[in-house]
Order: C-alpha cells, then structure tokens, then sequence
C-alpha cells in the first residue's frame, strides 16, 4: 500500500509539472503574439511625421502600392483618476493620462481602450470620472470599456488609452504632447521585398514587422522552445510510468484472478475492476495535475495581464486525450493477460 502510495504521488508530482509547464509555454507564446501586434501593428511602422512623409515618396516614386494607418495620441497630467485603481481599491498612482480622439464621441464621454495588456492587479471602473489638467480642467466621464482595440506601444506606453470627441482632444491638445505612428501594409505581395529594401534605407526609423518578429522570437524562442521540450519529455514519462506500473500490478494479481474464477466471478465482472482501478491510477494524477496547472496559469496571466485562456485549455485537453490513449493501451494489454491467464 506505502508503495503504491509513494508512485501514485511521484506520478501527480511529475504529471502537474508537466501541465504546468507546458501551460507556461503556451502562455508566453500567446503573450509574444499579443507584444508583436503592440510594438509593429503592420507590416511598416514608423513614429516620426517627417521619416513618414519620406517613406511614403519612396514608396510612391518606386509605384508601390500601399494602405496607411495614421495613429496620434496626446498625454496629460492627472487631476483626479476614478477609473483606474489597484485591485484593493486604492489608487493606481498614475500621474498623467493618454488620450486619443473618437470621432463617434460627443461631449464628455470617454471610452477607456487598450486594457488587454494590464496587469489583473489593476481594477476599471465604468461609469466614474476622469479628471485631466488643460488650459483648465477637463472632466471626462469613462461610460465604456472596449479590451479589443490595441493602440501601438510607442502611443500608449503600455497604459491604458482613454477615447474622448475629437473637440475636446483638440482642446487638450499641445505641441508638445502629442506622439505620432504611421503604420504600412503593402496591397501586392510582389512589391513587399522592394518595400523592405527602401525600409532597409531608413535603418531604425522604420520598424519592420518581418524583423520585430525576429527579435522576439530570438529572445522568447529558446524559452519556448525548451519548456515545451521538457514539458513533452515529462509527458511521454509519466504516461510510460503509469503504465508500466498497471502492467506490473497486474501480473502481480494474475493468481488473484484465477481464484476469482474459480469462486464464480465471469471475465466481465473481472473487466469492471480493472476498469476502475486504471481509472484511478490514471485518473488521480491527472486530476492533479489538472487542478496545478489551472491555478498556476491564472497567477501566471495575473502577472502578465489579460492573456487568453485558450491556449491553457488547448494544452489540458491535449494532455488529456494522451494520457487517456495511455490508459487505453494498459487497458487492453491488461485484459489480454488476465484472459490468457484464466
């Protein structure tokens, strides 16, 4: 009993590492993703007017073709800040605020966007007041919450972006305030190795998808990679442990089997016991594991803001349906000897 104890538990030990781990690549995959769209929203992307400007006659006098996405935000300083605050109710300590105009906004309202990266530390509140310092102070009421819409790193800052009318974002408005992205998308495919030779031209005044993709992959790459290795590794070994285990407890129990015959018992009734027990030697563990994995992926995406959830859930059911295949080959090769046996 002591021994079968200890094995079950290296076994959930091993199994809710595995799942935690390989949540925890899952998890830093989706955050990449979720880091590149931020920092190179399209296939161009250039901060400065003027570097734009002279992208744009580049690319024009080489005829190629493009769609442009202007981005302007503006930063204020903080009066008083009711809808943002820490998870325990106190205040965020933000001293100024990014704003960005909606042209479907009128007055005072104000919709509060790029939140998907946050921290889950840090609470919004609808419905509260934004007080920010202009000419003279200008009170913005936060009705609605849009997680969707993702506003470029070098415009947000990774904060928050509050959406106010156009009016009054031209109030607040200085030269000194205001930050600027244009981004690129070339319309033909055959005209994009042109693009990124006139890019190559601007060196670092124009960020390129291509190469934005291949700086975060080398510095996340490897931990990717390795996680997902170790996390494959530890899978195969506890699937081919446990089974292992099964097989040697049941050739342990061949003689129980026979007596179990003799008194009465039928190959069926014989099935529904060993059902039971795989179920359980395959079953706890991967309850565990479970249970690990999920706790540890939600303190995970707490840290590093409003992740999805999917690809944890992806990595459960996959690492289900392997452990299940398995209990199903224990199953059978157990079956198979207790048949032979009786």
């Amino acid at each position: 009993m002591k021994k079968n104890a200890m094995s079950l538990t290296i076994i959930a030990i091993i199994s809710a590492v595995t799942v935690t781990v390989l949540c925890f690549a899952a998890l830093s995959k989706s955050n990449t993703d979720q880091t590149l769209t931020s920092m190179a929203p399209n296939e161009f992307n250039v901060v400065a007017t003027q570097d734009a400007k002279q992208f744009e006659t580049k690319l024009s006098q080489q005829q190629i073709t493009f769609s442009k996405n202007a981005y302007e935000t503006i930063t204020v300083d903080n009066v008083k800040d009711q809808v943002i605050t820490l998870e325990n109710g106190s205040d965020s300590g933000r001293t100024n605020s990014i704003l960005s105009a909606n042209n479907k906004l009128t007055g005072n309202n104000a919709i509060i966007t790029n939140t998907k990266s946050l921290p889950n530390v840090i609470n919004i509140h609808l419905n509260k007041d934004l007080v920010v310092k202009g000419t003279k102070n200008e009170t913005f009421r936060v009705t609605q919450e849009d997680k969707g819409k993702v506003y470029p790193l070098n415009l947000s800052f990774n904060s928050p972006v509050v959406e106010v009318s156009p009016e009054k974002y031209q109030q607040l408005k200085t030269q000194n305030n205001v930050h600027t992205f244009y981004g690129y998308d070339i319309k033909q495919t055959s005209q994009k190795e042109k693009a990124q030779a006139i890019a190559k031209q601007f060196g670092d005044k124009v960020i390129t998808y291509d190469e934005m993709k291949k700086e975060v992959d080398a510095t996340n790459g490897i931990l990717i990679f390795v996680t997902s290795f170790l996390g494959l590794a530890f899978l195969v070994a506890a699937g081919c442990i446990i089974y292992i285990k099964q097989m040697d407890e049941t050739e342990d129990e061949l003689s129980n089997f026979r007596i179990l015959k003799r008194i009465g018992f039928t190959h069926t009734d014989m099935l529904k016991g060993l059902l039971l027990k795989i179920t359980f030697n395959f079953g706890l563990p991967l309850l565990i594991a479970i249970l690990h994995a999920v706790f540890a992926a939600i303190a995970f995406m707490k840290l590093m803001g409003n992740i999805s959830f999917m690809p944890v859930i992806v990595v459960i059911v996959v690492y289900t349906l392997i452990y299940i295949t398995f209990a199903l080959i224990a199953f059978v090769h157990s079956n198979k000897l207790i048949k032979k046996t009786i």
